[in-house]
C-alpha cells in the first residue's frame, strides 16, 4: 500500500512540474513579480518588456544586481528615482565609434602566461525526500553546485524504529551526479546516482509476491546503480520543489550468502529544499 501511494505522489509533483516547466515568463512577468516581493516601485512600459524574455531569470540578489541582471542583452537601462522607487527606459546612447590611435611601434611579445583557472561557482542547499518521510525513514539530503551546470549530492536514509513485531530498518547512502539543462541549477536535470546500504526486512509479517518475484523477509546488504530525470522549480525566494524519478539494477546480499538481483526504479522523489547563495 505504500509503494502505490508513493507513486500516487510522484504522478503529482511530475504534472505539477510539466505544467511550471510550459510557462516562460518575459521582462513584464518578472518585474512585476520582482516588485511586489521586494515592495519596490519599478516604472516600465509594457510595450518595450513584452517582447523580452531574459536569459537568466534569476530574482535573487541585491536590486541593483537583480535589474541590471534582467536587462542584459536588451536596449534597456534602469535609473533609480529614489530609495524605492526605479524606472525602466530604452536607452537612447549613441555608439560611439573608436578614436583612430596612432599605429604602435613594434614591443617585443611577452611571454604567454597561463590563465588562471575559473573557481566553481559555489552554492548549496539542504532537503529532503517527502515520499520516504511518508515511510517514516528519516532522510537528509546536500546538494553542492559546482561549474554551471553540473551539481552534487549525498542523501542519507535511516528508519531505526520499531513498532512492535511489524517493522522494518533502513541504513543508506545515495550519492549523485547531476547535469542541468539550465545554467542556474533548475528546470530540468539528468543524474546517475549509487545505493548502498543495510536493510533488515526479516520482522515484516508479508510475504508473497512484490513487483512480479516472491518475497521472502530477509536482512542483509545492497547496492546497486542508476539513472535519473526530474524537474526543479522554485516556489518561493529561496526554497524549490523537486521531482525526479530513477532506472537501475541492484544486488542484494542476505543471510546464507544469498544474493538477489532486481531491475528497476531504484529512485523516487519529490523533494523540498532550501538553497544558500
Amino acid at each position: 500500500m505504500q509503494y502505490r501511494l508513493l507513486i500516487i505522489i510522484l504522478l503529482l509533483c511530475a504534472s505539477v512540474s510539466n505544467s511550471v516547466a510550459q510557462s516562460r515568463s518575459n521582462l513584464t512577468e518578472l518585474l512585476n513579480t520582482f516588485s511586489k516581493e521586494r515592495n519596490i516601485t519599478i516604472s516600465f512600459s509594457p510595450t518595450l518588456t513584452n517582447g523580452v524574455y531574459p536569459k537568466n531569470s534569476s530574482l535573487q540578489g541585491e536590486i541593483a544586481v537583480v535589474l541590471k541582471r534582467l536587462l542584459a542583452d536588451s536596449p534597456l537601462e534602469y535609473k533609480q528615482m529614489n530609495a524605492t522607487t526605479y524606472y525602466i527606459f530604452k536607452s537612447d546612447k549613441p555608439v560611439e565609434k573608436p578614436a583612430v590611435a596612432p599605429k604602435p611601434k613594434p614591443q617585443p611579445q611577452p611571454q604567454p602566461v597561463a590563465e588562471a583557472s575559473k573557481g566553481p561557482d559555489l552554492h548549496w542547499s539542504v532537503k529532503t525526500n517527502a515520499l520516504i518521510d511518508l515511510t517514516t525513514t528519516v532522510n537528509v539530503g546536500v546538494e553542492l553546485g559546482l561549474y554551471e551546470q553540473w551539481s552534487v549530492q549525498l542523501m542519507a536514509y535511516v528508519n531505526p524504529w520499531k513498532f512492535g513485531n511489524n517493522h522494518f530498518n533502513l541504513y543508506m547512502v545515495q550519492p549523485e551526479a547531476r547535469y542541468w539543462f539550465n545554467n542556474n541549477l533548475g528546470g530540468q536535470f539528468v543524474g546517475l546516482h549509487v545505493n548502498a546500504g543495510y536493510f533488515d526486512l526479516s520482522r515484516l509479517s508479508y510475504t508473497g509476491n512484490f513487483l512480479g518475484k516472491n518475497f521472502t523477509p530477509i536482512k542483509g546488504g545492497g547496492i546497486g546503480v542508476g539513472v535519473d530525470y526530474g524537474y526543479k522549480w522554485n516556489l518561493k525566494q529561496q526554497w524549490y520543489i523537486e521531482a525526479a524519478v530513477g532506472l537501475g539494477y541492484s544486488a542484494f546480499f542476505g543471510a546464507e550468502q544469498r544474493v538477489g538481483h532486481y531491475v528497476g526504479v531504484t529512485k523516487l522523489a519529490c523533494s523540498i529544499s532550501y538553497t544558500f547563495k
